[in-house]
């Protein structure tokens, strides 16, 4: 964190196209391990009834930077109205937000730091934390000596449900701009759309916080799903018969933002309520979010020029997809439990 945090700082400054690639490369991938390592801990810490919120608490986190991260930036790649600035100046102005994000990012290593040199943890060696964990475990379905060969089909399909799911969240938060643009919407308007988005998105976070408590689960990916396909069959009818209204779209913006709100920290709930999860299980889980994101380029950004639709199609299937998966998980389990 310490690494990628000081990395993010100068990424502006770097001249070199194989370096800058290079130092990218590093941030991301502390960037994934940040994401994975918090989830972990704080499945760890709360897991249970209470676990629910917590995610979604911490999932809202990334909802806020996704709106406050443009407002942050668009002062500095304006140009202060010029049609043209030169590479130094256009440096100078992009180095101020990434100092600024990049010293946030400092902050949470600084204080780790700190928590291990002044209130270092000592594992307690007596059997009592061992015992409890052990009791924990045992309530869980799948790590019940009976249940536990179906562990790995449990996680195989789970994993199968997120690289679906994420391959439709990631293909439409990056491409929706460029859909929108060639059915005639304007690219202000396009931007303003991903703002609503991001908002309803950031929004719903902090709706389930309370929800959640409340709530199950599983009816809340049942729901979101069920919202997030409408959602999708709502754009291709304002797509075919809407003329691309951009009111009906900025309304259906707010369906699809908050329908997936929801979504992936309440996956990662699921899965606390029937096993024992830890790092090697959450790193495969992160891999397979990730995944989209290279591979979502290759499908859908070769093709938005020629079939625009595209967007739709690897958005709308991959999630009719997940909830069938979904839906399989659930009612194995319940007869599992019968």
């Amino acid at each position: 964190m310490f690494i990628t945090a000081i990395l993010h700082c100068f990424l502006p400054r770097v001249k070199s196209l194989n370096s800058f690639f290079i130092i990218a490369f590093v941030c991301g991938f502390g960037y994934g391990n940040i994401n994975a390592v918090t989830t972990t801990w704080l499945m760890e810490i709360w897991s249970g009834k209470h676990l629910a919120p917590i995610l979604q608490a911490h999932q809202l986190m990334y909802g806020i930077g996704a709106i406050l991260a443009p407002l942050l930036v668009r002062s500095f790649v304006s140009g202060h109205g010029k049609t043209h600035i030169d590479l130094d100046t256009r440096r100078h102005l992009l180095s101020i937000p990434f100092l600024i994000s990049g010293l946030f990012c400092l902050i949470v290593p600084v204080m780790l730091l700190y928590a291990y040199l002044c209130f270092r943890y000592n594992q307690d060696k007596s059997g009592k934390s061992q015992g409890s964990d052990q009791v924990i475990r045992s309530q869980k379905l799948l790590d019940l000596s009976q249940h536990r060969k179906l562990r790995i089909p449990f996680h195989s399909i789970m994993l199968l449900l997120f690289l679906a799911y994420n391959l439709a969240e990631v293909g439409f938060s990056s491409f929706q701009n460029a859909y929108y643009q060639e059915f005639g919407i304007e690219a202000a308007k396009s931007a303003d759309l991903g703002a609503i988005m991001a908002t309803a998105f950031t929004v719903g976070r902090s709706i389930n916080i309370i929800t959640t408590q409340f709530i199950s689960t599983s009816f809340i990916l049942f729901m979101h799903f069920i919202l997030a396909i409408f959602g999708f069959i709502s754009l291709y009818l304002i797509q075919n018969f809407g003329q691309m209204n951009y009111y009906l779209l900025s309304c259906d913006s707010i369906i699809i933002g908050f329908a997936e709100s929801a979504i992936v920290p309440a996956l990662f709930a699921l899965i606390d309520i029937y096993t024992t999860v830890d790092d090697r299980h959450n790193s495969m889980y992160f891999s397979s979010i990730g995944l989209p994101m290279i591979f979502a380029p290759i499908l859908i950004g070769h093709h938005i020029k020629t079939m625009p639709n595209i967007v739709l199609h690897m958005s709308l299937f991959p999630v009719i997809f997940a909830l069938i998966l979904y839906s399989l998980i659930t009612i194995s389990l319940r007869i599992i439990q019968k």
